[in-house]
Protein backbone atom coordinates (compact mmCIF):
# COMPACT_ATOMS: atom_id res chain seq x y z
CA UNK A 1 0.00 0.00 0.00
CA UNK A 2 3.03 2.23 -0.13
CA UNK A 3 3.19 3.06 -3.49
CA UNK A 4 -0.54 5.30 -2.61
CA UNK A 5 -0.98 8.46 -2.01
CA UNK A 6 -2.40 8.76 1.23
CA UNK A 7 -6.01 10.18 0.56
CA UNK A 8 -6.26 6.67 -1.65
CA UNK A 9 -4.48 4.55 1.38
CA UNK A 10 -7.24 6.02 3.69
CA UNK A 11 -10.10 5.37 1.41
CA UNK A 12 -8.93 1.43 0.71
CA UNK A 13 -8.15 1.17 4.48
CA UNK A 14 -11.93 2.38 5.16
CA UNK A 15 -13.45 -0.53 2.81
CA UNK A 16 -11.47 -3.41 4.52
CA UNK A 17 -12.49 -1.90 8.01
CA UNK A 18 -16.11 -1.81 7.10
CA UNK A 19 -16.06 -5.16 4.93
CA UNK A 20 -14.04 -7.02 7.54
CA UNK A 21 -15.30 -9.37 10.53
CA UNK A 22 -13.58 -7.51 13.19
CA UNK A 23 -14.82 -7.54 16.79
CA UNK A 24 -17.30 -5.12 16.70
CA UNK A 25 -15.40 -2.53 19.67
CA UNK A 26 -12.32 -3.11 17.64
CA UNK A 27 -13.86 -2.22 14.52
CA UNK A 28 -14.70 0.62 16.28
CA UNK A 29 -11.45 2.04 17.43
CA UNK A 30 -10.10 1.20 13.68
CA UNK A 31 -12.63 3.73 12.57
CA UNK A 32 -11.09 6.18 15.40
CA UNK A 33 -7.20 5.09 14.19
CA UNK A 34 -8.71 6.12 10.80
CA UNK A 35 -10.47 9.42 11.84
CA UNK A 36 -6.65 10.21 13.25
CA UNK A 37 -5.23 9.77 9.78
CA UNK A 38 -8.01 12.11 8.31
CA UNK A 39 -7.36 14.46 10.38
CA UNK A 40 -3.99 14.54 9.55
CA UNK A 41 -4.45 14.68 6.36
CA UNK A 42 -7.22 17.88 6.32
CA UNK A 43 -4.99 19.73 8.71
CA UNK A 44 -1.84 19.33 6.32
CA UNK A 45 0.28 17.66 8.98
CA UNK A 46 1.67 14.41 7.95
CA UNK A 47 2.68 13.13 11.07
CA UNK A 48 4.92 10.97 12.40
CA UNK A 49 2.32 8.29 13.27
CA UNK A 50 0.82 8.22 10.32
CA UNK A 51 3.01 5.05 8.82
CA UNK A 52 2.36 3.13 12.53
CA UNK A 53 -1.32 3.69 12.35
CA UNK A 54 -1.73 2.27 8.76
CA UNK A 55 0.58 -0.55 10.27
CA UNK A 56 -1.25 -1.24 12.67
CA UNK A 57 -4.73 -1.40 10.56
CA UNK A 58 -3.32 -3.87 8.25
CA UNK A 59 -1.82 -6.00 11.26
CA UNK A 60 -5.39 -6.20 12.58
CA UNK A 61 -6.87 -6.96 9.00
CA UNK A 62 -4.67 -9.36 7.98
CA UNK A 63 -5.88 -11.57 11.41
CA UNK A 64 -8.70 -14.14 10.72
CA UNK A 65 -11.12 -13.04 13.44
CA UNK A 66 -13.84 -15.37 11.87
CA UNK A 67 -11.80 -18.46 12.44
CA UNK A 68 -12.41 -20.51 15.58
CA UNK A 69 -10.78 -23.56 16.83
CA UNK A 70 -12.06 -25.90 19.61
CA UNK A 71 -10.34 -26.15 22.96
CA UNK A 72 -7.98 -29.24 23.52
CA UNK A 73 -7.75 -29.20 26.96
CA UNK A 74 -6.42 -33.19 26.66
CA UNK A 75 -2.87 -32.79 28.86
CA UNK A 76 -1.50 -35.72 27.72
CA UNK A 77 -1.57 -34.28 24.24
CA UNK A 78 -0.18 -31.45 25.10
CA UNK A 79 2.70 -32.53 27.55
CA UNK A 80 3.39 -34.65 24.24
CA UNK A 81 3.27 -31.38 22.17
CA UNK A 82 5.07 -29.10 24.33
CA UNK A 83 8.10 -32.03 24.99
CA UNK A 84 8.41 -32.80 21.15
CA UNK A 85 8.21 -29.77 19.95
CA UNK A 86 10.03 -27.64 22.47
CA UNK A 87 13.28 -28.30 23.60
CA UNK A 88 13.80 -27.28 27.56
CA UNK A 89 11.92 -24.44 29.57
CA UNK A 90 10.17 -26.88 31.66
CA UNK A 91 9.06 -24.53 33.88
CA UNK A 92 7.14 -22.41 31.29
CA UNK A 93 5.62 -26.11 30.27
CA UNK A 94 4.42 -26.64 33.49
CA UNK A 95 2.94 -23.41 34.25
CA UNK A 96 0.92 -23.93 30.59
CA UNK A 97 -0.08 -27.83 31.67
CA UNK A 98 -1.00 -26.11 35.32
CA UNK A 99 -3.12 -23.39 33.50
CA UNK A 100 -4.78 -25.92 30.92
CA UNK A 101 -5.52 -28.02 33.78
CA UNK A 102 -7.36 -25.29 35.72
CA UNK A 103 -9.59 -24.35 32.65
CA UNK A 104 -10.37 -28.12 31.94
CA UNK A 105 -11.94 -28.30 35.81
CA UNK A 106 -13.69 -25.24 35.24
CA UNK A 107 -15.21 -26.39 32.40
CA UNK A 108 -15.77 -29.83 34.29
CA UNK A 109 -17.43 -28.13 37.15
CA UNK A 110 -19.61 -25.68 34.38
CA UNK A 111 -21.13 -28.44 32.80
CA UNK A 112 -22.09 -30.68 36.56
CA UNK A 113 -23.53 -27.26 37.39
CA UNK A 114 -25.52 -27.08 33.98
CA UNK A 115 -26.70 -30.55 34.60
CA UNK A 116 -29.37 -30.02 37.45
CA UNK A 117 -30.63 -27.24 35.18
Amino acid sequence: MNNLDPNQEIKTLFEKINSSKLPADLKERAFGQLARLEKMLTTGEYSRDFEPITEYLNWILKIPWENFVKDNLDLENVRASLTKNHYGLEPVKNRILEYLAIMHLRQKRLRKSNVGK
